[in-house]
């Protein structure tokens, strides 16, 4: 398993109604195609406009497959060109699991 790790950077004053438009419509689209995502944060301290969303895959080849077609998904195309206009920048980062 694989985890990704994608922060949203937000224009000041906007995280909320990035959240809320992510909750109502870009969720029900992604996890469609992406399964259940594992975790939505935003920080108590450090950089107050970031949303972190976690994501879960089976393998870099599963979240290949899914993130493409999560982009000829009906209505993302559109949820990512309003969605942006609230956002400054993103990161994404996958992270492998340390046995312990």
């Amino acid at each position: 398993m694989i985890v990704e790790w994608r922060a949203y950077r937000t224009r000041t004053g906007k995280t909320r109604q990035f959240i809320e438009m992510m909750k109502t419509r870009g969720l029900p689209i992604q996890e469609a195609v992406q399964g259940r995502i594992m975790a939505m944060y935003t920080y108590e301290f450090g950089p107050q406009e970031e949303v972190v969303m976690l994501w879960r895959y089976d393998s870099l080849a599963d979240r290949e497959a899914r993130r493409a077609r999560l982009a000829t998904t009906p209505g993302w195309a559109e949820f990512v060109a309003e969605a942006s206009e609230l956002v400054v920048s993103h990161e994404t980062r996958l992270m492998n699991p340390v046995e312990l």
